[in-house]
């Protein structure tokens, strides 16, 4: 659904979608704001809305509808403009606004006697709709809105299930409609609006009074919006099914007996609009108003009265921090977003930090290295002595000297180690710590050295004591250069010969566990076994409680167990371990604020989890993940306004909320933050610090670009963004040709090429260029990689093997078509079959099987 354009208004923002339409924040030339609701045809009959809005509408707003600014429900595109009612809420990256609806703020209605005030107020508000003749029929809510005063203010009426719509997602306005609504929604128009209103009230009242629906409590629990979300994703609407589960339901008691007369009396004017009967409810609300006005003599229960707010919760106006996030992008999304985790591979900077694998052990050897000198300075003193004193004692110097000749060699060779491993550390500058990844010819160096060192421990008692440390020195630089079984000998070597007691000893060896399973988890996370991580577990928890060292050792076993649950599947439990994880590193990032290393850990875990959000579709987690990237990067950026590595990893992180912007629709955030990361590959590129992974993500960029351009009718542009983004695939894959993110970008790349070539009315090269993207994505799929992962490439194959179906067919060529349709059907099942909920994945499947039976083929899709 594209951005409309309003002759006056700008769209600034996307504030949220619902089963109907997509409301944006439009700004009016004058300065002022407005919100604007783009119906969808397909889920909404305009022409029953024109008719209900002009009824509403026609002398002057009623107090309790949400004041209409003007309409266009004659043709596409369907629009509303209302009043905006929502805060504004600052974020890191671009604006939003709440809305300040009674779904967002439902957890300071829920289970309250004290909401009766609110509840008499809405009744009113329904009452006076009634008396305009209109009915609301789509109550909920997040169709309430909350008046500066607290007062409801009703939207969306004639919405949602309503006759003559052709689709309708889930809405949890089925949860508030009676049986004969969810299997009669016709009945609209013959006047049964006015009964559904009351039964829904009842509803609400119900609800908000008790804490429960007054039916099926259980199951409508599970699938309706939690308090501050705006809707609930997932669920399927079965209204057929759901009108019989109703209809077999009593009604739920009271949870406390009555405190009056009067309240007796409101529950049973609430139980009677809630009768299944629609004959034994209330004719409309007017009724329902009159009947509690009725109650008693008490100027306090009589509706309208002004007393009447001395009894109602009176909302205090406020700002909230947004809670929600947004879609996420089909596939341009992975590219990008899989980045961060792919530099993060390559350069180790995350977990080597915590590990402090050479920054502990430079300060031991800095130490080593000034007893180095002494001592060489006091073989020096001793040589010349020995010198001086040939002639009288010629025989024993000349002992004296071999003996001080070996032992400089020892502590020469010490003072090697110590000169090899500080100049190793001080090789990346003050970024962080090395990367061990390419440095095969130190770590060979460092290996032969500890290896001598070794041998003159059994030589030299002076360094026996010191042995343990060596071998633990010589275990991590096997495990850093890949050697993992001779580096887990060699550790279980040095424990034994660990002191048992002591800090330093007891720290050293929990590290080396630690790393054991960090490094092998990069490599292979299933070959983490579960002896290894309890041995490290337990081998951490005996350091001190409370240092920083044991909460980072600690944080990155949970990225450890985290990778071992995503290679299992289990991508919930993998998120929670990435929580948990999160939640030490942001401690020691708080206590430590100034310790840029442990600020890019953060950075790592983030697009890690982000990467594993995306990959398993759970689309919510990864662009809240991608934002906190996002956030921190900037941060880092900001002091370091030169770094390369920091300005390909925001690139990546604003690549895929641009995307995920694309996706609902809002082009120009999509726009302004490719823009932003193509500007910082530009600035890469013109340092000359161009890796083959910033060249897919200025791909990327451009890809988001040419979408946007494309939305607004200039395909031109859009042709020559998406040609500018192969070249910079094809010189990355010329740097790293076994990529399988430039892989997938470019298939990415020609199927949006293929789109633009149809559009222009050019069906052969579509054809063609699509099928290209096709066979690249099928390979890529045969190769079973880890960033993208299968699913994302097979939800490509699937989307991109309809278009090519679709093409197909409208150039007369049906038998290619069926081919194109039951390789996509065959694709939706397999998606199906690993998430049996996916109401994407079954939509997909139906329409492919659709398509297919338009062709006359009727047999199962795979068949």
């Amino acid at each position: 659904m594209s951005v409309p354009k309003i002759p006056g208004y700008r769209i600034e923002t996307l504030i949220g979608k619902g089963a109907c339409g997509a409301v944006y924040a439009a700004r009016h030339e004058s300065g002022g704001l407005v919100a604007v609701k783009l119906l969808n045809g397909e889920s909404c009959n305009p022409a029953i809305i024109a008719n209900q809005v002009g009824r509403l509408y026609r002398s002057e707003c009623p107090e309790g509808a949400l004041p209409l600014v003007a309409h266009s429900l004659q043709k596409a595109p369907l629009l509303m403009l209302g009043a905006l009612e929502a805060d504004p809420v600052e974020q890191e990256i671009g604006n939003s606004y709440e809305p300040r609806n009674l779904q967002m703020r439902l957890d300071k209605y829920l289970g309250r006697q004290s909401s009766w005030g609110f509840v008499l107020k809405l009744g009113a508000a329904l009452a006076e709709f009634h008396r305009r003749r209109v009915a609301h029929g789509n109550l909920k809510p997040g169709n309430i809105f909350i008046g500066s005063e607290g007062q409801p203010l009703l939207v969306d009426f004639a919405q949602g299930l309503m006759p003559g719509i052709r689709t309708l997602p889930y809405t949890d306005a089925l949860l508030y409609a009676p049986p004969e609504q969810l299997t009669d929604p016709d009945a609209y128009l013959e006047g049964a609006g006015y009964g559904w209103d009351v039964h829904a009230f009842g509803v609400l009242a119900f609800r908000l009074l008790n804490g429960i629906f007054p039916r099926c409590n259980e199951t409508f629990a599970k699938v309706s919006p939690a308090a501050g979300e705006a809707r609930r994703k997932g669920v399927e609407a079965d209204c057929q099914r759901l009108a019989k589960k109703l209809s077999r339901s009593s009604l739920a008691p009271w949870p406390e007996e009555p405190t009056s007369p009067e309240d007796e009396a409101r529950r049973e004017i609430l139980e009677k609009c809630l009768h299944l009967d629609p004959w034994e409810r209330y004719a409309d609300m007017r009724e329902v108003m009159q009947t509690i006005a009725a109650i008693g003599t008490k100027p306090q229960v009589q509706v309208g009265l002004p007393k009447l707010d001395e009894n109602v919760e009176v909302e205090v106006k406020r700002k909230a921090r947004w809670r929600g996030v947004a879609g996420l992008g089909m596939a341009a999304t992975i590219a990008l977003g899989g980045v961060a985790a792919h530099l993060l591979q390559e350069r180790n900077k995350a977990e080597q930090d915590f590990l402090n694998l050479i920054t502990e052990q430079n300060s031991k050897l800095i130490a080593i290295e000034r007893e180095t000198v002494d001592k060489i300075r006091a073989i020096e003193a001793a040589a010349r002595r020995a010198e001086m004193e040939k002639q009288r004692l010629e025989e024993g110097s000349d002992h004296l000297r071999s003996r001080f000749v070996a032992m400089g060699q020892d502590l020469a060779g010490m003072y090697q180690l110590s000169d090899v491993m500080l100049g190793w550390v001080l090789e990346s500058g003050a970024t962080g710590l090395p990367p061990l990844d390419g440095g095969k010819g130190r770590l060979a160096m460092m290996e032969t050295t500890l290896k001598d060192l070794l041998l003159k421990c059994a030589e030299r008692p002076e360094l026996a004591r010191q042995q343990w440390r060596m071998e633990l020195a010589l275990a991590e630089v096997y495990l850093a250069g890949g050697k993992k079984d001779e580096g887990r000998s060699q550790l279980e070597l040095a424990v034994s010969h660990a002191p048992k007691t002591g800090s330093d000893a007891m720290e050293r060896v929990a590290r080396a566990r630690v790393m054991v399973c960090l490094l092998a988890s990069e490599e292979d996370p299933g070959d983490v076994g579960a002896g290894d991580l309890a041995v490290a577990r337990k081998a951490v928890e005996k350091l001190r409680p409370g240092t920083s060292k044991r909460d980072r050792l600690l944080a990155a076993l949970g990225l450890v167990e985290a990778r071992g649950l995503q290679e299992a599947g289990d991508v919930d439990g993998a998120l929670e371990k990435y929580r948990v994880a999160f939640d030490a590193i942001n401690r020691l990032c708080e206590a430590q604020p100034a310790n840029r290393t442990l600020r890019e850990w953060r950075v790592g875990g983030l697009a890690e989890a982000a990467n594993l959000a995306d990959g398993a579709g759970v689309v919510d987690a990864a662009l809240q993940l991608r934002r906190q990237t996002a956030a921190e990067l900037i941060a880092l950026l900001d002091e370091n306004p030169s770094d390369p590595g920091i300005k390909i990893e925001l690139s990546g992180a604003l690549g895929a909320i641009s995307e995920a912007a694309l996706e609902a629709g809002d082009t120009l955030l999509a726009k302004e933050h490719a823009l932003r990361g193509k500007r910082l590959i530009d600035e890469v590129v013109e340092a000359e610090a161009a890796t083959g992974d910033a060249l897919v993500q200025l791909a990327g960029h451009k890809s988001v670009i040419a979408a946007c351009d494309h939305s607004v009718g200039d395909s031109d542009k859009a042709m020559e963004m998406v040609e500018e983004g192969l070249g910079h695939v094809d010189e990355a894959m010329k740097m790293a040709q076994s990529s399988p993110l430039a892989t997938f970008r470019k298939a990415m790349l020609k199927w949006q090429k293929a789109s633009l070539l149809g559009f222009a009315g050019r069906g052969g090269d579509e054809l063609k260029v699509g099928r290209e993207a096709r066979d690249e994505l099928g390979a890529l799929l045969k190769a079973n990689s880890k960033y993208p992962s299968v699913r994302q490439v097979r939800r490509a194959l699937a989307y991109l093997t309809g278009d090519l179906g679709v093409s197909a067919q409208t150039a007369g060529n049906n038998g290619e078509a069926v081919g194109y349709f039951r390789e996509c059907a065959g694709h939706w099942e397999a998606l199906v079959t690993i998430e049996k909920d996916n109401e994407e994945f079954r939509e997909g499947l139906d329409w492919a099987k659709e398509r297919l039976g338009e062709l006359g083929v009727l047999s199962a899709a795979t068949d």
